[in-house]
């Protein structure tokens, strides 16, 4: 019996919803794309959930791999109708790595230019800063690595990985991973490129989950919660979960975002426990699946006045 009660205990439980849980948790560390919103409305019962979770007197910080920093983040969430009101702290991976590249600087442990490899609208993080961003990795100290286009491949980018390679640079990344989620659907995020950096023997510092860095700064908003009260939601397991096991969280594994395609009917418990497991892949799996962000099977009761940009 005992062997049996471990084994289970391995294994991904089905949740309904967070109310079934409200009293096993004191803080929900909330990934933002892909459970929040999907970049353009928020789902449907999003709104309603955090506003019990607030009620509930809960703590909710939204914890995003981004490679924007705060403002445009909260800009946005606001805009899905999920404003501050509804969190009680916002941490942008961009964010923490920008402060952690400004302090590395100030402490001489790091130079001043930069090549940065990102699209058009995320070349500004280091702006207003005394970095100087330069054209070629042959002139740069380190690499800056926030994003790529939506159908680019590793080769598009093995001249720069080469040339910075060739100089032995470290490349600093808000993000590792493997998929990313944007208003236009699902696509390859950083991992393979970041990869290829690694198999040729360059060094990645990533500030974004799992790495530890970005969960330090959470540390005054989770002041006195103990890790085992902390429930981490997301839709990548290589991110979002992995961090939470890290931290010593108990995690939630959404069907939406990144895995809607694989989850299908996110109403059948089986069968998402057993997709959730697949994830897995023989690593200690998520504590929990959650067919989506929301409260409780009774949904209009807990939902908020609908927002202008809600998915329906």
């Amino acid at each position: 019996m005992r062997i049996n009660s471990i084994l289970y205990d391995m294994r991904t439980k089905w949740l309904p919803g967070l109310s079934a849980v409200e009293a096993d948790y004191d803080a929900y560390v909330i990934d933002q794309w892909g459970v929040l919103h999907d970049g353009r409305c928020s789902y449907p019962e999003v709104l309603g959930t955090l506003q019990e979770l607030k009620h509930s007197d809960k703590r909710v910080v939204i914890l995003t791999n981004s490679r924007k920093p705060l403002e445009p983040n909260a800009s946005r969430l606001d805009a899905l109708g999920i404003t501050d009101a509804l969190y009680d702290a916002l941490v942008s991976s961009a964010a923490v790595l920008r402060d952690h590249l400004v302090s590395e600087h100030s402490l001489g442990k790091l130079g001043r230019k930069y090549f940065i490899v990102a699209k058009q609208e995320d070349l500004g993080l280091l702006d207003g800063t005394r970095f100087e961003r330069v054209a070629s990795p042959e002139v740069a100290d380190f690499v800056l690595l926030l994003s790529s286009a939506d159908d680019s491949v590793v080769s598009d980018h093995i001249d720069w990985i080469l040339q910075a390679m060739n100089k032995k640079l470290i490349a600093y990344t808000s993000s590792n991973e493997p998929l990313t989620i944007n208003r236009f659907g699902v696509f390859d995020g950083l991992a393979q490129i970041i990869a290829k950096y690694e198999n040729l023997g360059g060094v990645v510092f990533n500030a974004g989950k799992p790495s530890p860095i970005v969960y330090n700064a959470l540390s005054s908003t989770l002041n006195g919660i103990p890790p085992e009260r902390v429930l981490a939601i997301g839709d990548q397991f290589e991110s979002d979960i992995l961090g939470a096991q890290t931290m010593g969280f108990d995690s939630a594994l959404v069907t939406t975002g990144v895995n809607a395609d694989q989850f299908g009917d996110n109403g059948d418990p089986t069968a998402a426990v057993e997709n959730a497991m697949r994830i897995a892949n023989g690593r200690t799996p998520a504590t929990w699946v959650l067919p989506e962000l929301r409260w409780s099977l009774a949904r209009d009761a807990h939902r908020l006045p609908v927002a202008p940009e809600v998915c329906r």
